[in-house]
C-alpha cells in the first residue's frame, strides 16, 4: 500500500509542477499588467491620489444607482443563459433555476480561467439531467455572445468618439466593418460551431449515443447577440453614472465611456490567468477614457467601478439565496 502510494505520488509530480509553473505564470502575468500600468501612469496615478485625498468621492444616489444595475445585469445574463441552454438541449429550463445558478456560477468569477464557473454549470445540469455536452456549449455560446455584444458597440462608437479628429464626421467605414463582422460572427456560431463539433465528434470516435446536442441557428444566434445587448447596456449606464458622480460629462461622451467600460470588461474576460480580470479591465478602461476625462479622472473612475461592481456581488448573492429559498418553496 504505502509502496503503491509512493508511486501515485511520483507519477503525479510532474503534474503538480506543471500546475505550479501555470500559477506563477498567471502571477507573473499580473505582476506585468499592473507594473506597466503602474509605470505608463505614474503621474497621472499621483493626480489620482492627490484629488482622491482632497475630496474622497462620497456615496450619492449615481453609485448606488450603479450598485443596483450592475448586480442586476447577472440575473438578465442568467436568464439569457436559460434561454440558450434550453433552446441547445430542446426541453424545458426554469427561468429561476437558471438565474440562481448562474449567480452563484458568476460568483466564482475571481478563481482565474472561468473553470470554476463551468465546473458549477455542469455539476448542475447533471443533477437536473442535462447533458453535459450541451451545458458546456451553452457555456461557449454564452462567452461568445459577450464578446459580440461587447466588441460590437465599440466598433461603431469608439471610432467617432475617440478619433473624430482623423476620421472627421465620417464613421460609415467603422459602421460597415462592425456590421460585416457581426454577419460574419452570425453565421460562424451558426453552421460554424455545428461543423466544429461534427469534427470533434469525429475526432473524439463517439458512438451514435454520445454527444447528441444541437446548435443556434444564424436566426437564433443573431437574435441572442441583440438580447446579451442587454446586460451590457445596463453596465454601461452604471459606468457612466460612476463618471458624472466624479466629473461633469457631455451628452456626446456618455455612449463612448459606456462602450468604453463594456469593451474593458470583454477584454477582462479573455485575461484568463487573472481573477475576474483584476488589473487588465482597469488599465484598458484607463488608455481608452483618459483621451475624454483626463488620465487621473480615468484612474478614479476605473478603480470605483471596481469597488462598486465587487460590492455588488454581495447583492447577487443575496439575490440568489432568496430566489433559490422561493423557488423551493413554490417551484414554477
Amino acid at each position: 500500500m504505502k509502496a503503491h502510494r509512493l508511486l501515485e505520488e511520483e507519477q503525479d509530480r510532474p503534474h503538480r509542477a506543471r500546475r505550479m509553473r501555470k500559477v506563477a505564470l498567471r502571477w507573473l502575468a499580473l505582476a506585468l499588467v499592473v507594473a506597466v500600468s503602474l509605470r505608463a501612469f505614474g503621474t497621472s496615478l499621483d493626480t489620482a491620489w492627490d484629488k482622491v485625498r482632497a475630496d474622497p468621492p462620497a456615496l450619492g444616489w449615481p453609485v448606488i444607482a450603479a450598485w443596483l444595475l450592475f448586480a442586476a445585469a447577472v440575473p438578465v445574463s442568467g436568464w439569457l443563459w436559460g434561454r440558450v441552454l434550453q433552446r441547445l438541449e430542446s426541453t424545458r429550463v426554469g427561468a429561476a433555476d437558471a438565474i440562481v445558478t448562474h449567480c452563484f456560477s458568476w460568483l466564482l468569477k475571481y478563481l482565474p480561467g472561468q473553470i470554476a464557473a463551468l465546473v458549477y454549470k455542469l455539476v448542475w445540469a447533471e443533477k437536473r439531467g442535462l447533458g453535459k455536452t450541451g451545458t458546456g456549449l451553452s457555456f461557449v455560446y454564452e462567452n461568445l455572445f459577450v464578446q459580440v455584444a461587447s466588441w460590437a458597440p465599440a466598433l461603431l462608437i469608439l471610432p467617432h468618439a475617440t478619433l473624430g479628429a482623423r476620421i472627421g464626421n465620417d464613421s460609415l467605414l467603422a459602421a460597415c466593418g462592425a456590421l460585416a463582422a457581426m454577419v460574419t460572427i452570425v453565421f460562424a456560431l451558426g453552421p460554424g460551431v455545428g461543423l466544429l463539433l461534427k469534427l470533434v465528434r469525429k475526432r473524439g470516435k463517439l458512438t451514435a449515443g454520445q454527444g447528441q446536442f444541437g446548435t443556434l441557428s444564424p436566426a437564433a444566434s443573431a437574435r441572442f447577440m441583440a438580447l446579451y445587448l442587454l446586460p451590457r447596456l445596463l453596465n454601461a449606464v452604471a459606468f457612466v453614472l460612476i463618471c458624472l458622480h466624479i466629473t461633469p460629462v457631455e451628452p456626446a461622451q456618455m455612449p463612448a465611456l459606456g462602450a468604453i467600460y463594456v469593451l474593458a470588461g470583454a477584454i477582462g474576460v479573455l485575461a484568463v490567468f487573472v481573477p475576474s480580470g483584476l488589473g487588465v479591465r482597469e488599465a484598458a478602461i484607463i488608455l481608452l477614457a483618459a483621451p475624454l476625462l483626463g488620465s487621473s479622472t480615468a484612474i478614479i473612475a476605473a478603480f470605483l467601478a471596481r469597488f462598486v461592481s465587487i460590492a455588488s456581488d454581495a447583492l447577487v448573492l443575496v439575490f440568489a439565496i432568496a430566489l433559490r429559498a422561493l423557488h423551493v418553496r413554490n417551484p414554477v
